[in-house]
């Protein structure tokens, strides 16, 4: 795990060392252990180095710092090449399956110098081009300069996992693992997206396309790869997507039977834990206590009998939100040392300035900082490598919402007994009810008008009054974000809408940036290609169970790896948002936020409305609403970026 960052220009120029130093540097908490460069001449011609110096004339300069994880000798170096010198890759990630990869290669007359997945990677582009990206499962970012093309190709895992940003600049293109180190570059417009300003205002919805809170950055977008031409940097690149989430057209439920898909999911997520365990570094678990990382934290145990497994919770003051029993029980059952992280003592204030710095975009609510606590402790504990469990959710349905695109899609086929057998299971989930589902389930089987009229009756509507809808419309903002799909498998489409706009691109975003804070790779085995293309590929019902519980088929596959009592769990707490540090001196940095005169006069909201709405929590001691905590975070972001809002 790495970071990348790289400059390509219009003309060759001369580059002062200290410009390779400020790239690198903006990114070397992404990489602690190594660090290396290349600069690319007028030629074409590339030069490797591993101390900064002055360059004459460079067309491209990349930087490139590395997280040792595989073969931690020098032999991993980069900037890599492949043996004929002709491409140069700088790259940010892992491949899980290069050493089935590296074994066909192999037998079709390759050769390898080190144990390296980047190795493996420069061998795969030269022998199926931009074809091996659907061969690869990881995730990644890199940037791959083809000498003999003349062509610079960026490319992203399928499911964006890792971060791959892009800008122009006065005189050239840029690129970065992180915004951070290209938002200085000359000419990049700092002022804030309107469109990504409002979904995540109204909807907490970010990183999803190609477009990013930054007017100026935009980002590869997941699953994508770009060319950019080395001799015109700035014409406009081919972008070209390689993989998608497919919902098949038909699915034939009378040729799959629900054991034998069963034990054939087991085998898949076991092979995807398997290979994500693949280190030279110790690897740990992130243990919620829910049941996809316990799943994983119980598979590591159930693939290596004999392994030492470290894994981390966090686990908060208030036991009416905590998951400590779930914790315990699995950390039990697995044999694994669990190390548990408490946050009491940290201020709203604190949680929410380190988490900006870190996270390089505004977020939803405080309770990333529980995550980010988690990563802390790995990093202290010598835990270079988290497995995780984030992902699971979108794969196996797991939301709430998921229940009315699964009755929509009952009602479209005509399968009015399982419909009507759904309507009474929901009232025995926790936190749901059969009026919820059915609201859940309209979403999907009314036409939009009629929708938007349900979301303001219910008090949900699109356009709250403390934003100025008409500063949106006239910059051509859509709304439609989070409209719900018109799909036959309405479960289906929304489980993709969700894992490609709505819910995962931001959770991951959060994942990656709290992990690299502490220099951690952090790691997903519910999110390769060959699990998502099995898992799309089932009957909706294998999703959610006769009695209506959620990840149906899945719980099923987990019996005798799970314990019985996290597999039967039916509650769903998640992180919760650590709320101590509500003393006078917190008070009063929230009172500066909203009574800021940017705030006030920002032309996208109603400042008066919102500094009135905080004045009320604040007398009342009531919880703040969410879209109070993006406020607040939108400015602390804004401010520490010295961005617009314009």
């Amino acid at each position: 795990m790495c970071g990348i960052a790289g400059l390509i220009f219009c003309e060759p120029r001369a580059v002062k060392a200290a410009q390779v130093k400020a790239l690198h540097t903006a990114i070397a908490h992404r990489g602690p252990d190594d660090y290396g460069w290349m600069a690319i001449d007028g030629d074409g011609h590339v030069s490797l180095e591993k101390k900064e110096k002055d360059v004459k004339n460079a067309r491209a300069v990349f930087v490139q710092r590395r997280l040792s994880i595989l073969d931690l000798s020098p032999a991993g170096w980069q900037p890599m090449q492949d043996s004929s010198g002709s491409l140069t890759v700088v790259y940010n990630g892992e491949i899980f399956n290069y050493v089935e990869l590296r074994q066909e290669l192999e037998a079709m007359g390759h050769s390898f110098r080190s144990d390296t997945d980047t190795e493996v990677l420069l061998a795969a582009w030269m022998r199926w081009g931009s074809g091996c990206l659907k061969r690869f499962q990881g995730m990644f970012a890199f940037a791959l300069y083809d000498g003999a093309k003349r062509k610079v190709f960026l490319a992203r895992d399928a499911f964006g996992i890792k971060p791959l940003f892009v800008t122009r600049f006065e005189g050239g293109f840029g690129f970065a693992s992180e915004q951070r180190a290209i938002l200085g570059l000359d000419g990049v417009d700092r002022s804030v997206n309107p469109q990504s300003l409002f979904d995540f205002l109204r909807f907490d919805v970010t990183g999803h396309g190609s477009q990013t809170m930054i007017r100026g950055i935009e980002q590869v977008e997941a699953a994508h790869y770009m060319v950019i031409d080395l001799d015109a940097p700035l014409a406009k690149p081919l972008v070209q997507r390689y993989w998608e989430i497919e919902i098949p057209d038909h699915i034939d439920r009378a040729a799959m039977s629900f054991d034998e898909t069963k034990e054939e999911l087991r085998e898949k997520f076991l092979h995807s834990v398997r290979l994500h365990m693949r280190s030279d570094v110790p690897v740990g678990c992130a243990l919620s206590g829910g049941l996809d990382s316990s799943s994983i934290l119980c598979a590591m145990r159930y693939l290596e009998p004999d392994a030492e497994l470290h894994a981390i919770s966090y686990i908060p003051h208030d036991p009416s939100i905590s998951e400590e029993k779930w914790i315990d029980i699995a950390a039990k059952h697995a044999g694994a040392k669990v190390h548990k992280v408490r946050l009491e003592d940290v201020s709203i204030q604190g949680s929410i300035e380190t988490l900006v710095a870190a996270q390089g975009e505004p977020f939803g609510n405080a309770a990333m900082y529980a995550q980010y606590g988690v990563f802390a402790k790995a990093k202290e504990l010598g835990l270079t490598v988290m497995m995780e469990g984030q992902g699971g959710d979108e794969m196996l349905s797991g939301y709430n919402p998921y229940y009315g695109g699964y009755l929509a899609g009952l009602i479209r086929r005509g399968d009015w007994g399982r419909a009507l057998r759904l309507i009474p299971a929901a009232q025995s989930l926790p936190g749901f009810s059969a009026l919820g589902l059915l609201a859940y389930g309209g979403e999907h089987l009314l036409p939009e008008s009629l929708r938007r009229l349900m979301r303001r009756a219910a008090g949900r509507d699109i356009w709250p009054s403390w934003l100025n809808r008409a500063w949106f419309d006239a910059r051509g903002v859509s709304d439609k974000v989070n409209s719900v799909p018109v799909h036959d498998e309405g479960l289906k489409a929304y489980m993709k809408q969700t894992a490609e706009r709505l819910t995962l691109p931001h959770l991951l975003r959060y994942g990656d940036r709290n992990a690299m804070a502490s220099s951690i790779e952090n790691r997903v085995p519910f999110l390769t290609m060959d699990f998502a293309n099995f898992m799309y590929g089932l009957p909706d019902e294998y999703f959610i169970g006769p009695d209506g519980v959620s990840k149906y088929i899945f719980r099923e596959a987990m019996r005798g790896i799970l314990p019985d009592e996290i597999v039967n769990r039916r509650d769903k707490k998640g992180f919760k948002a650590p709320q101590a540090g509500w003393d006078a001196q917190t008070v009063a940095w929230v009172d500066s936020i909203f009574n800021d005169p940017v705030l006030q006069t920002a032309q996208a909201l109603n400042g008066r409305e919102l500094a009135a709405e905080w004045a009320r929590c604040k007398a009342q001691n009531a919880k703040i609403p969410d879209h109070l905590w993006r406020i607040i975070a939108l400015f602390v972001w804004i401010n520490h970026y010295d961005l617009k809002l314009s």
